[in-house]
């Protein structure tokens, strides 16, 4: 008996929902109302990451626009995870944010592309002040153990 291939019943809804990719604003506003939770919130993310590089300036006015942290970090995280050559400037951007959040996707997203310039800039931002010497110092150990500078 030949086995049955295992479809996961998120993605299935959310194929169900959208036959074809409903654009990076639908898929947000999704996020904003709070109906992607666990497995249909993966499956969602999972779609972002995959069109990032098809909808890229979509996903980088959206990230910019979006009054919901969560959210707009939610974003950052998979326009990160794509690896993108053309985000890095939008990426060594976010290393000033005053959202720890922001910050630490921006230092994830330049590791990974790792490219000079994305190395330069990590090491240029260690230079960086924010609002307390506890942020600042934090700021600068997330980077360090990102890039195994703390060893």
């Amino acid at each position: 008996m030949p086995k049955k291939k295992y479809t996961d019943p998120c993605e299935e809804r959310y194929h169900r929902n959208f036959p074809a990719f409903p654009g990076i604003a639908k898929l947000a506003e999704l996020l904003r109302r709070g109906h992607a939770t666990n497995g249909y919130l993966d499956v969602i993310l999972y779609e972002i990451r995959k069109h990032a590089e098809e909808y890229f300036d979509e996903l980088i006015a959206e990230i910019r626009n979006d009054d919901d942290p969560w959210v707009s970090s939610l974003l950052l995280a998979e326009l990160a995870g794509a690896r993108l050559p053309a985000a890095e400037g939008f990426l060594i951007e976010n290393l000033q944010s005053h959202d720890l959040r922001r910050r630490s996707w921006a230092i994830f997203g330049l590791r990974d592309l790792n490219t000079k310039s994305a190395r330069q800039a990590l090491w240029a931002a260690r230079s960086y002040s924010f609002d307390t010497p506890e942020a600042t110092e934090e700021f600068r150990r997330c980077i360090d153990g990102a890039m195994g500078w703390d060893t």
